[in-house]
């Protein structure tokens, strides 16, 4: 019974830190809908994202590291991961935003500057 209670005592608190976002992402000239963006304690992880229309790929990014406090969350100098390998070539600098019912941010990623809008979905 300790064990049963200990586990969902747990689950709820790492459900409880993580929030996921939909939104729109603009990256450059290039604007994808339906970005769905989960955000923890401090750590971002963008869900099959494409900078370009021409991408061939969708990738699931994590922006690791970010500095919180209430609201706001920040970053700068974060080198991003995808499918285990680090990308220095976007290396991410001055992200900056807030984080409640809606989570909005800006940074520079490699040479394009990247936005998002996304409004909190609701857990199950």
């Amino acid at each position: 019974m300790k064990k049963v209670l200990l586990a969902t005592l747990l689950m709820g608190t790492t459900m409880a830190m993580a929030q996921t976002y939909v939104g729109t992402m603009t990256v450059g000239d290039y604007t994808r809908k339906e970005v769905r963006v989960d955000l923890n304690k401090n750590n971002l992880l963008m869900h099959d994202v494409k900078f370009a229309r021409m991408m061939p790929v969708k990738l699931d990014i994590t922006i690791a590291n970010l500095q919180r406090s209430a609201q706001k969350i920040s970053g700068n100098n974060i080198v991003p991961t995808a499918k285990g390998k680090e990308y220095e070539k976007y290396t991410v600098r001055n992200l900056h935003g807030t984080a409640t019912d809606t989570l909005r941010f800006e940074c520079q990623m490699g040479k394009k500057q990247l936005r998002y809008t996304g409004v909190r979905r609701q857990q199950r």
